[in-house]
């Protein structure tokens, strides 16, 4: 594994940094939800995206491990997620380009879909790279890959504010999925360069039920892990009322422009970009829940900088911030429960982690919205920041640093 480190660091890069061009096109944090407000939608509706994102993916997760648990290698298996997945991006740009009849209805059902797919294909890529990078090297491997895929992305965002000041019709968002589509595509195709490690022996097989019993009986059993989902649940529900609707909030009360929203997202990922590599190293060095705790801290900040009268432009200190959170999601608490998951179970606990976060992560969104159109986003904000600051104790105490730590 050793010898092949360097490689495959190299082609998850290049596999992530169309990703990150193709995700952050069509924004889910500033593009996607400013899209939905021009189209008449409501803060209810526009909530809707990140629940059925969050519906489609934790319907689906649980299942990803029983699609690979017979197979030796799963290089094929995250190869053919990976094309298929972006799919339905491709059918938003048609739908759009051809003027849908219920373009919102359209964008919402086909990004539930998408997110099925991510559901299936998510805790897949990570066992793979857990397979295939050293894990004495995990966390800066990781920092490098997210730097590569977010300052990439940055570059995706930019060209979407270029385009949305060239217009705002449908056609012009068309464009935009059909880029999200096409980088996606072509960066999967870097899958080909990794190299993967078989194990000796093949997989024992289970039938569906079996497999199912087996995992579901893992939070039974690791006393950490319920009160590491316990946590999760709380940030999972939250952080997207954030992170989705800071920048439609700007558009609509704080005299941001959309063409200046979209570049919200430039701002976020490239703090993502440089606190993800700096976290990593952290992660590597003293454990991955300090930095998991840093950037959840960083949300914080982001949630007092709302409740601030600020102007538009001074919401990109905001997207800093939510770039520094989002950036210890994938550096640090992914690491830091990969670290704390025996191998053999890695990705069912991945699977399973993300199953159990599902109702927390469709519901808490949606009564959010409700509540930013009666009681205001800055009160949500402040109800958001209080949750986290909850969420972290409950990491301090419970939930130990180091698979060391771990009480049986």
């Amino acid at each position: 594994m050793e010898k092949q480190h360097g490689r495959n660091t190299v082609f998850l890069a290049l596999v992530e940094s169309l990703w990150g061009v193709g995700m952050n096109v069509v924004s889910v944090g500033t593009v996607i939800p400013v899209f939905l407000l021009k189209l008449g939608a409501t803060n209810a509706v526009i909530a809707l995206l990140p629940s059925l994102s969050a519906l489609g993916a934790g319907s689906a997760t649980l299942f990803a491990s029983y699609l690979t648990h017979r197979s030796q290698g799963i290089k094929g298996w995250v190869l053919g997620m990976h094309l298929l997945a972006p799919v339905p991006l491709a059918v938003i740009s048609a739908g759009l380009f051809w003027k849908a009849a219920s373009p919102v209805a359209l964008v919402l059902s086909c990004w539930g879909i998408y997110y099925a797919f991510l559901g299936l294909l998510f805790p897949m890529w990570l066992d793979y790279m857990a397979r295939i990078l050293d894990p004495t090297r995990r966390g800066r491997a990781f920092g490098v890959i997210l730097l590569v895929q977010t300052l990439a992305g940055a570059a995706g965002v930019s060209v979407a504010a270029w385009l949305l000041k060239l217009g705002t019709g449908l056609t012009v968002y068309a464009l935009l999925f059909a880029l999200s589509w096409l980088a996606s595509t072509v960066g999967s195709l870097f899958f080909l360069g990794t190299r993967e490690a078989l194990p000796d022996e093949p997989p024992d097989a289970q039938s569906l039920m079996q497999h199912l019993g087996d995992v579901l009986a893992l939070i039974r059993s690791s006393r950490w892990l319920q009160f590491f989902v316990g946590a999760r649940c709380l940030l999972r529900g939250t952080y997207p009322l954030i992170i989705n609707f800071y920048a439609a909030y700007a558009v609509a009360h704080r005299g941001a422009t959309v063409a200046e929203a979209a570049l919200y997202g430039a701002a976020a990922l490239i703090a993502q970009a440089g606190s993800g590599f700096l976290l990593g190293i952290l992660g590597d060095r003293s454990g991955h829940r300090l930095p998991t705790l840093i950037g959840q801290g960083a949300l914080v900040l982001a949630c007092a900088l709302v409740l601030l009268s600020l102007k538009g432009p001074a919401f990109f200190a905001v997207a800093a911030l939510t770039g520094v959170y989002l950036a210890s999601e994938f550096s640090s608490q992914l690491n830091w429960l990969m670290d704390l998951s025996p191998a053999p179970n890695r990705q069912a606990v991945l699977s399973l982690t993300g199953f159990l976060l599902t109702p927390a992560a469709v519901l808490v969104p949606l009564a959010g919205g409700f509540l930013m159109d009666t009681i205001g986003f800055p009160v949500v904000a402040g109800a958001v920041a209080a949750i986290v600051l909850v969420a972290m104790a409950v990491e301090l105490a419970a939930v130990p640093g180091r698979p060391s730590g771990i009480r049986r």
